[in-house]
This record gives C-alpha cells, structure tokens and sequence, in this order.
C-alpha cells in the first residue's frame, strides 16, 4: 500500500519537473532566482548537464537554514558515479509526509533523466510481514549500494557514517524541510 502511495506521489511530483509555474512573487536568493508560484511551491529554474530543469521546493533556503546537515553528504552524492544504487530506506509503517521527504529525494537523485541519475529505489527499515520490499539499513551500505535512512528522532539532522546517509526528523515537516536543504546543497545554493 505504501508503494502505491509512493509511486502515485512520485509520478504528480515528478510531472512539476516540467510544468512551468505561474508565480506571484520573486524570492532572491544570492545570485539565485527562486520564485514563489500559484501553487505555494518555491521553484528554481537551473541548467544541470545538457538538460535544463525547474526544480519545485517546499521551502525557500531561509527557511531551511536552521536544519543541521552534514556538509559531506552533497558533495559525496554529487561525486557517485551515474547508475550507483541509492535505497531510500524507511520503516515499514511509515506514511505521509515522510514518504513526501523520501519523493522528493527521489526526483533530484533518481533514475534516468533525473538531474543526477542514480538508481533510487525504496527499501524498509525492519522486516514487515509477508513483504517483498527489501530490508535494508546502514549496516548494508557500502561503495555500490547506498542507503538513506529515514528514522524517527527527538531531532532533526541528516548526517553520514560511510556509505549510508541518516535523516533523522522530529516530524514530517522537518524531514521535508531536510530534504529541501539537501537539495539545494546538490545545486550548489547555501541553505
């Protein structure tokens, strides 16, 4: 049920990739135009490779400021090699905005066309019944499979031991609001 949910996200998320926003007002940022569209979405209009993408946030990098996040993690996605497995890694009764977080990491690392083009995939955090979904948590990281964990905590931060990257989130808000500073470290924007 969770992947239905996950893959029924991942698909609208991933169709804002190219719609282009009707916006209301511009939000600089340094040297960045980020805008506020229609839809409460900031978004950032950036060149990535041969492509060109516009990329939707939930929040503007002043908002996110406040997040604690491992200044290793970005540049260590940013230096594996196109086609390296990255499990997005997430306890098996988790739901809501967590999956959101967990989507739009999605977008920005994942397959094929995405700006950096790792093999993303989902994966739980602890068995769940008769469930198919592989398990798998920093103890399976190494150099050809990555992991994200996605874990429950009194506080917000993403860190990195090795080949695994830890989100841990107070609520669901913080973990979006984590993803979005992650995702603007892999552009390249201070946040």
């Amino acid at each position: 049920m969770i992947f239905f949910a996950l893959l029924i996200l991942a698909l609208s998320l991933c169709s804002v990739l190219t719609f282009v926003a009707s916006y209301t007002e511009a939000h600089p940022f340094s040297q960045y135009d980020i805008v506020l569209g229609t839809d409460g979405f900031y978004y950032l209009a950036t060149d990535f490779g041969d492509n060109s993408f516009l990329v939707p946030f939930h929040y503007h990098p002043d908002n996110v400021s406040d997040l604690f996040l491992d200044q290793q993690i970005a540049p260590s996605f940013i230096a594996l090699a196109r086609n390296t497995s990255v499990a997005l890694s997430f306890s098996p009764t988790e739901k809501g905005g967590i999956i959101v977080a967990g989507v739009d990491l999605a977008r920005i690392l994942g397959n094929k066309d995405a700006l950096f083009g790792l093999n993303v995939h989902s994966a739980f955090s602890e068995p769940f019944a008769n469930s198919t979904v592989p398990v798998l948590t920093c103890i399976d990281a190494n150099p050809e499979q990555w992991v994200v964990l996605f874990t429950s905590s009194n506080t917000t931060q993403g860190t990195i031991s090795g080949n695994c990257v830890i989100i841990e989130y107070a609520s669901a808000e913080e973990a979006i609001r984590l993803i979005d500073k992650l995702t603007y470290q892999l552009l390249g924007i201070p946040a």
